[in-house]
């Protein structure tokens, strides 16, 4: 019974996808499409096979942590492009998202460098992760801060130009008034 609900739920999200894509509605947004794709398709194919759902829902602790992490990860890389395609991040910020998240989604499916770096610092899997992300997310914050920095030093410098260029303006003015004739 729970196969056919699924089943029927993932037939029901891929309809509701493609219906969206075909009408090409401005509202829906390519996180929401991509969101109803996959639903779906993960859903039929839990609906079909017994071998795909004994390898998604891993009931051991690391294949569930393993699981979120890969959502997440995929989640945030939709939404970096989504983020790119309606011109709300410049792809140069975007890369500080993308990289880390890349690398996230990596050491999520291949185990083996997450276990390297698990025996080398002696650290539980969601331990070596929650690691692996704060890195990353300090990398950017840093890049972001530095970025942030810059902008500030040329919105100073830019102000006080303009500063310099009004007294010169209010200059010429006040002169042109005392001697108009001085053109």
């Amino acid at each position: 019974m729970l196969r056919i609900v699924a089943g029927t739920a993932g037939a029901g999200a891929l309809a509701w996808a493609v219906r969206i894509a075909v009408k090409r509605r401005l509202a829906a947004s390519f996180v929401t499409l991509s969101f109803l794709l996959a639903a779906g398709i993960a859903l039929v194919a839990g609906a079909l096979s017994d071998r795909f759902v004994d390898a998604v829902l891993n009931p051991s602790q690391m294949g569930r942590i393993r699981m979120g992490v890969a959502a997440v990860g995929v989640f945030a890389l939709i939404t970096t492009f989504e983020a790119i395609r309606r011109t709300k991040l410049k792809e140069k910020y975007a890369l500080l998202w993308i990289f880390p998240l890349l690398a996230i989604l990596v050491l999520t499916i291949f185990t083996a460098p997450m276990q390297f770096l698990r025996d080398k610092f002696g650290m539980e899997y969601s331990s070596t992760m929650t690691a692996v992300v704060f890195v990353s997310l300090m990398s950017a914050v840093f890049v972001l801060a530095k970025n942030l920095s810059k902008t500030e030093r040329n919105i100073s410098t830019l102000t006080q130009e303009i500063a310099l260029i009004k007294e010169k303006l209010r200059n010429c003015e006040i002169a042109k008034l005392r001697n108009p004739n001085d053109l």
